[in-house]
């Protein structure tokens, strides 16, 4: 019996992508400004020194993580209480799996349900940036690994993470990668003191954050002021006492090709279904009675975030999961792994992810990995290539 070996692995580096967003919704009803000052009270302190990354500050395997999962497609239904993330990369790895070696929906005995999710959520790849992906799928004995490395060389400058199987003919590779960076042109203002991150369950864990007080930076000519023009509220909700009850952000408004959205809302069932209903939220909200200038909002607080995790999909791995295409009997999945690197801060975004397929007679590790609600998209399209909720402390930095 043959194994198939399916990989989403390497890493998405996510720096400073769609942080949870912890920003203050910008104005209001009378006195609603004002109101806003209790909601997030921290104080920021001006910083002259260079903008520094945030170092990666959690590592390991997800079998390490009581709190956090990576799902295969959006449209999984979120374990309650933990982190939850998405990324494209591991559907592209498996789009053209289907497109270019399997020419039908990849059909897996004892995993029917997550492939069919996979065959539905096709990602069309005009909703990535042309130069910020790469996907290729083929028989080892064709040259595909050769193919994949000459290609990451020549676009990325760098060496995809997959198994060596260059000499196993009997072997089927599928890879997807993606590369994103999306820097704030001016950094946010680190914020000195802790923030207390109140998870889904109530408990409150210290995070770092950055950020900006926008009562000090409305004036021109100081350090802030740009910042004033940077953020741009996609959408704001305030409670009884006018206070800020959700809201959404864009951190860099004049961003291309990408843009980072940054939403407290209500979670619904999957990241698809939230990400549908805040859509409707922000497309709705210019058209409100509180919708005011940008520059009205009193602060920003943002956790940052700076992970590199692998994650197995244990419920596409197995001798039991043979590939029932027809042709292809006798494959089963021997791996399904994804690899995220992931870091929110005060400097901007960076996503990098790659995933790895593969179907043989030999055992092979791949490795695929991604990193509140965080979505990452190509400004003028529509469908997200990363989204994650931010449900605890686990994956947030330590002050």
């Amino acid at each position: 019996m043959k194994r198939i070996w399916f990989v989403t692995g390497g890493a998405i580096a996510v720096m400073l992508l769609v942080v949870l967003l912890f920003v203050p919704l910008l104005g209001g009803p009378p006195g609603y400004r004002r109101s806003i000052w209790q909601f997030l009270q921290f104080q920021l302190q001006r910083s002259d020194t260079a903008y520094v990354p945030t170092p990666v500050t959690v590592y390991g395997s997800s079998a390490e993580l009581r709190q956090s999962a990576i799902v295969p497609t959006w449209e999984t239904e979120m374990p309650k209480g933990k982190n939850v993330i998405w990324c494209a990369s591991f559907q592209l790895a498996w789009d053209r799996l289907a497109k270019d070696v399997i020419h039908a929906p990849p059909d897996i005995l004892h995993a029917e349900k997550i492939a069919e999710r996979l065959n539905r959520n096709t990602y069309s790849e005009n909703d990535l940036p042309s130069d910020s992906y790469f996907a290729a799928a083929g028989w080892c004995r064709d040259g595909i690994v050769k193919k994949i490395r000459q290609e990451m060389e020549r676009r990325f400058h760098r060496q995809p993470a997959i198994a060596e199987i260059d000499d196993l003919a009997n072997v089927i590779a599928a890879y997807g990668y993606l590369d994103v960076g999306i820097p704030f042109p001016v950094p946010y203002f680190a914020n000195p003191a802790p923030l207390a991150f109140k998870d889904d369950a109530g408990g409150k864990t210290n995070v770092g954050s950055f950020g900006v007080n926008f009562s000090h930076a409305s004036v021109e000519n100081t350090p802030g002021y740009p910042l004033c023009h940077q953020i741009r509220v996609l959408h704001c909700v305030a409670d009884d006492r006018m206070q800020a009850k959700e809201f959404a952000i864009d951190p860099c408004r004049e961003s291309s090709p990408n843009q980072v959205i940054l939403a407290r809302v209500p979670a619904e069932a999957t990241l698809q279904a939230t990400w549908k209903g805040l859509e409707k939220r922000m497309a709705d909200y210019p058209r409100q009675s509180n919708a005011q200038p940008d520059f009205e909002l009193d602060r920003l607080l943002v956790p940052n975030l700076a992970w590199d995790v692998t994650y197995h999909f244990t419920e596409l791995e197995g001798r039991d999961k043979l590939l029932k295409n027809k042709g292809f009997e006798g494959l089963w999945m021997s791996h399904a792994i994804q690899g995220i690197r992931f870091r929110l801060d005060r400097g901007g975004v960076a996503l990098r992810s790659e995933s790895f397929l593969a179907a043989a007679c030999i055992p092979r590790d791949f490795i695929f990995d991604r990193p509140f609600f965080i979505f990452v998209r190509k400004r003028d399209g529509g469908v997200p290539y990363f989204a994650m909720r931010v449900a605890n402390a686990e994956l947030l930095c330590r002050p």
